[in-house]
């Protein structure tokens, strides 16, 4: 397709309204878009205003943003009770390939956004699906047929996702590991004298970030501290949880206090809603937690932690297996245990020294996989070799 005479229309889709993990990649990756394309009229799909719709209108990233009418597949959906809702789904799919047609590209963030994959099925364009979920089994093996089938372009955020689908079927792809802003370099001297690491070896900070679910931990993160403080009875140990649930799913949060109250941990452990202003609460921290039970199909809080030289304790979850390196910039824990966990807290108790070399290491390995400079440039490479010659 040529474009010599006009702007070309790129429509951009995301399922999230808030600024999550995946929120903030499909930030960084529409304003590459806008690098590559400077001229293009760029419009954003989301499902609602929000905080991610006031970050883009703060930027100027976009020409037009609408909001609304969009299937997203969520668990919550797929139960038998909520089978009246499967005829304005559906429409959501003649919409999504009704507005596709007024576009030359679409960029597709994550692949909960079923109607506008569908939709691709009967279209013309083949849109580009930025890949965030590790999915298995049966799942997998429907993913890998519907891109197949909807002539998708798929991006990979870690090679765990990529390996996950079956890959090799689709029209074309490419791996483009997550990147994160070098966190340390917006700390400035105030800030950083204000949280300078204290001399009390007794004191320990701990930090668990993300959307308060089972899948990421946070239950595990508080029971893992009450067998710490057991353990450890002469620590100050607090732990500090910040996030929120996903709309009405308040029962994960409801798990949460149930831990605190059984543990009798309340004292050592803060609820903090998520909010924007992340990086005060990794420089309180003296190690991050990132407790996921289930496969992470990246580990954006991972690399953050690490471009501000924290030593990450994770589980031995999905992309996180390849981010930290156990013993070396973080230490590995087993899933589905708070004992394993415990038990790695407790090394860094029985060997302070090594969360400072963790730490340093930590940062010399995202220096060289995880920098926001290396995903910037493979990203938009990645599109624009895809959409120039469209």
């Amino acid at each position: 397709m040529q474009h010599e005479g006009r702007q070309r229309k790129i429509l951009c889709v995301h399922q999230g309204y808030e600024l999550y993990g995946s929120d903030k990649v499909f930030l960084r990756t529409v304003e590459q878009i806008k690098v590559a394309f400077p001229d293009a009229l760029i419009t954003i799909h989301l499902p609602q205003d929000s905080s991610l719709a006031d970050k883009i209108r703060e930027t100027n990233l976009a020409t037009n943003i609408i909001f609304g009418d969009m299937w997203v597949l969520r668990k919550a959906n797929l139960k038998l009770k909520n089978i009246g809702r499967l005829p304005s789904a559906i429409a959501c799919v003649f919409k999504a390939r009704a507005r596709m047609k007024d576009y030359d590209h679409v960029f597709i963030n994550t692949i909960v956004v079923i109607d506008y994959i569908l939709a691709a099925m009967f279209s013309k364009i083949s849109p580009v699906i930025h890949v965030h979920e590790l999915v298995r089994g049966f799942t997998a093996l429907v993913f890998s047929w519907l891109f197949r089938l909807s002539g998708s372009r798929t991006v990979f955020i870690s090679p765990e996702v990529r390996d996950s689908l079956c890959f090799t079927w689709f029209k074309d792809h490419a791996l483009v590991v997550n990147g994160c802003e070098d966190l340390s370099k917006k700390v400035d001297k105030e800030t950083r004298l204000k949280y300078e690491r204290s001399d009390d070896e007794n004191k320990l900070n701990l930090l668990v970030v993300g959307r308060i679910s089972e899948n990421k931990g946070q239950r595990i993160a508080v029971e893992a501290v009450g067998l710490v403080r057991k353990q450890y009875p002469e620590m100050k140990i607090a732990l500090r949880i910040l996030g929120g649930v996903f709309e009405q799913q308040t029962h994960f949060l409801e798990a949460v206090k149930a831990a605190l109250k059984n543990q009798g941990t309340g004292q050592l452990v803060e609820l903090h809603n998520f909010n924007s202003n992340i990086l005060e609460y990794y420089l309180w921290s003296d190690i991050v937690l990132v407790p996921t039970q289930n496969e992470e199909p990246f580990g954006l809080v991972a690399i953050e932690a690490m471009s501000l030289s924290k030593p990450v304790v994770a589980t031995e979850s999905g992309g996180l297996k390849s981010i930290v390196v156990d013993q070396e910039t973080g230490i590995k824990a087993r899933t589905g245990s708070p004992g394993w966990l415990a038990s790695a807290i407790g090394y860094y108790i029985d060997n302070p020294q090594k969360k400072e070399e963790h730490g340093r290491k930590g940062y010399d390995r995202y220096k060289t996989f995880y920098t926001i400079e290396g995903y910037n440039q493979n990203i938009r490479r990645t599109l624009m070799d895809w959409w120039m010659d469209e």
